[in-house]
């Protein structure tokens, strides 16, 4: 055999080879799944701390509030100057009305004051008169803001 035709036939094996390769039928048969149950979340009561039990409630309750109304309480220093409360600020309820909780630490505290401006960052549009936060465990203090 010549050199040649022992390449022309290594050559046609390996095409040979990659033909049968490449539409042989796969043996391997897919197979679904068995079935699985959906996990369904076990529901859990809230638990009320016994710091949380102990605190009270403020309260806002505004005649004219739009839904993009933004609303802040801000709590005043010795120097005089206000500042906003981080976790006191949101957008109102469809009422009208918001309810923060305050924490038995802050019980009795102030004074306060709520804001309420057209957007997050705006001007202040009303402001409340100034207040102390609830003096004990439960009570709630509502704060009444008239445009």
């Amino acid at each position: 055999m010549t050199r040649r035709t022992v390449w022309n036939v290594i050559a046609l094996s390996a095409l040979v080879m990659t033909l049968v390769v490449a539409f042989a039928p796969v043996s391997a048969t897919v197979q679904a799944l068995p079935p699985r149950p959906t996990p369904v979340p076990t529901p859990t009561l809230a638990t009320v701390s016994s710091s949380q039990d102990k605190g009270g409630f403020l309260e806002l309750q505004a005649s004219v509030l739009y839904a993009d109304d933004w609303t802040y309480v801000q709590w005043q220093d010795a120097a005089g100057g206000w500042h906003t409360v981080d976790g006191w600020q949101g957008t109102a309820e469809a009422d009208g009305g918001v309810v923060w909780w305050v924490s038995a630490a802050d019980l009795g505290k102030g004074p306060f004051r709520w804001c309420v401006a057209d957007r997050y960052g705006g001007a202040p549009l009303a402001v409340s008169a100034a207040f102390n936060l609830p003096d004990r465990a439960g009570q709630r203090v509502v704060v009444k803001l008239q445009p």
